[in-house]
């Protein structure tokens, strides 16, 4: 018995990381996810740079305009356009990846492998995995260009209207760590939004269409939350939280994240599995 649980336990270990390779592979042999890293560091220098002081400006403590503070700009400031675009770049990264499965063929000759059960969780682990790194990696990549552009000082004071309400206490006291926070957020964000269009995968055959619905959704909810003025806005808990009328729990946001991507997890692992079945095909 412990002989047979030890041998599920190393093909599932197997598959995962085969997927993973298969993830990693795609994401340097397509042009969807370059352009995305391209769009998530442009947006993010976007965000430094309409944040950076004009010259003719006189600045009371220049000791605000550092890399911390210009950090939040990038996420949460009016001009910036990460918040807009990030469900656009996640789903670049690698949210078309069970529909290119499904319209190449490839699924089919992996699951002569592997059953398909397996297949639909190692496929989300992976696309959710690579999907939160490429983020992740992004995010320092544009800070290293911000403590280039900015000075690297500690924040001096609480200033209100320009400190982040959000977290404000992490802020002060440790800003490395509140980096790791937000970036944390923006990449937890990315994957709810990666394991979405995997979802829509098991319906929809079109690639562009898998691709746009995530990011249209986003912005028919936003403009209804606006409508509203409703505090799930799904523009503020993307980046917007920092300087928000609303208060927003340090604990809310990346809590937020994680139950909308296990929720699309199971949508979509559920989703796939009754397609599965209602075609006949059971695989291994």
């Amino acid at each position: 018995m412990e002989l047979s649980c030890l041998f599920h336990e190393r093909e599932v270990l197997w598959m995962v990381r085969s997927l993973i390779r298969m993830e990693v592979v795609r994401l340097f042999s397509r042009w969807q996810p370059w352009v995305a890293f391209l769009l998530l560091i442009g947006v993010l220098i976007q965000g430094y740079e309409v944040f950076y002081p004009e010259p003719t400006i006189k600045v009371r403590d220049p000791g605000w305009f550092n890399v911390f503070l210009a950090f939040t700009k990038t996420h949460g400031y009016d001009l910036a356009l990460l918040s807009v675009t990030l469900p656009l770049i996640a789903v670049m990264v690698a949210g078309d990846s069970l529909a290119w499965d499904l319209r190449t063929g490839f699924m089919h000759s992996i699951l002569m492998r592997m059953n398909y059960k397996k297949y639909i969780m190692g496929k989300l682990l992976s696309v959710s995995l690579v999907t939160f790194v490429f983020v992740w990696i992004g995010e320092w990549i544009a800070f290293i260009y911000g403590m280039v552009r900015y000075p690297v000082l500690f924040p001096p004071a609480v200033s209100h209207g320009s400190t982040p309400d959000y977290a404000q206490s992490l802020f002060m006291d440790h800003p490395i760590l509140y980096v790791m926070l937000i970036i944390f957020n923006t990449s937890m964000a990315a994957m709810a939004f990666s394991t979405i269009s995997l979802a829509l995968s098991t319906k929809i055959k079109n690639l562009y269409v898998v691709l746009a619905l995530p990011w249209l959704g986003f912005i028919v909810i936003e403009f209804i939350s606006q409508v509203l003025g409703s505090r799930f806005s799904p523009l503020n808990y993307i980046g917007q939280y920092f300087l928000s009328v609303f208060s927003y729990h340090t604990l809310e946001i990346p809590l937020a994240w994680t139950l909308l991507w296990v929720i699309s997890w199971m949508t979509a692992y559920l989703l796939f599995v009754n397609h599965f079945k209602k075609g006949g095909k059971h695989g291994r």
